[in-house]
């Protein structure tokens, strides 16, 4: 293979990352956010009936995944009686004073798509799915330094 090919072999498989995975939440890894490199490219091989080249590729992605205790900044999106919701790291669309909290549990749920039983296709119609959110951070603000960052201005 010429080096003209390779490098848009390479190229193509950049692009193919970058569309796949930002924004995704990958079980028990985290929230990826954009491909950092490329490690390793194996031989590309295509399988009988399939037409498709399957290529072995190692990569390094940048993932947002605190560690538990890990202080953060963040905005409040809204609360309730039972707590504050949606903490936005990324500050686009809050309208709320940022906040000091200490990471104190995650949650990974699987949100894959699954087929309906025989059960649940008698009952979809009537029924309406919860939306299920991949990944979820708990955190407190019951400590001193933590809050407001009004409140600590001074």
């Amino acid at each position: 293979m010429s080096g003209g090919a390779s490098r848009r072999e390479g190229l193509n498989i950049v692009v193919f990352i970058n569309v796949t995975f930002p924004s995704q939440v990958v079980l028990n890894v985290g929230l990826c956010i954009a491909l950092h490199d490329i490690v390793s490219l194996e031989d590309s091989y295509i399988f009988p009936g399939d037409g498709a080249a399957h290529t072995k590729v190692k990569f390094r992605y940048v993932v947002f995944r605190p560690f538990i205790e890990e202080v953060m900044v963040g905005k409040i999106r809204s609360c309730s009686r039972e707590g504050v919701h949606g903490i936005d790291y990324r500050h686009f669309t809050i309208r709320c004073e940022s906040i000091r909290f200490r990471v104190t549990a995650e949650s990974f749920v699987e949100t894959s798509p699954s087929g309906p039983d025989s059960s649940e296709r008698a009952s979809s119609d009537t029924t309406t799915e919860e939306t299920k959110v991949p990944y979820t951070l708990t955190g407190s603000i019951n400590e001193p330094g933590l809050g407001l960052l009004a409140w600590w201005a001074n």
